[in-house]
This record gives structure tokens, C-alpha cells and sequence, in this order.
């Protein structure tokens, strides 16, 4: 009797540990999904602005304290410096 009592002890235990490594991997996945459709977002939103200053002239970039040949590079620091 004492031997069946251990082993649905030792059983119960096992499958309150499958569930928590599941548990554990959703909530991995769910926190990696979430900060992949972040930075996604980030970056639209960088190439939409991308796409805005591009059409501005040189002098006006300039007066924004931007540049065109770093244009690109500036953006993605700005975006990265937020998140």
C-alpha cells in the first residue's frame, strides 16, 4: 500500500511539472512574440518617418540637424534609443 501511495505521489508531481515547463515555454514565447511584434512596429514606424524626411530638401535636413547620407542610420538610432 505504502508503494502505490508514493507512486501517484511521484506521479502527481510529474505532471504538475509538465505544466509548469509548458506554462513556462507559452509565457517565453508569448514574451518573445510580443517584443518581435514591438520592434516590427518600431521599424514601420521609422520607415514611415524615413519615408517623410526623405522628400525634404538638403537645406531643410540640414536645419533639422539631419543629413541626408546618414539619414537612414539616425532614424534606426532614434528607434532603438526608444525601445
Amino acid at each position: 500500500m505504502v508503494t502505490m501511495e508514493r507512486q501517484i505521489a511521484v506521479g502527481a508531481s510529474g505532471r504538475d511539472g509538465k505544466r509548469s515547463l509548458l506554462a513556462s515555454l507559452w509565457s517565453g514565447a508569448g514574451h518573445w512574440c510580443s517584443q518581435w511584434f514591438g520592434t516590427c512596429a518600431d521599424y514601420y514606424t521609422a520607415c514611415a518617418l524615413y519615408e517623410d524626411l526623405a522628400r525634404l530638401s538638403d537645406d531643410e535636413l540640414f536645419r533639422r540637424g539631419l543629413d541626408r547620407a546618414t539619414l537612414a542610420r539616425d532614424i534606426c538610432a532614434l528607434c532603438e534609443r526608444e525601445r
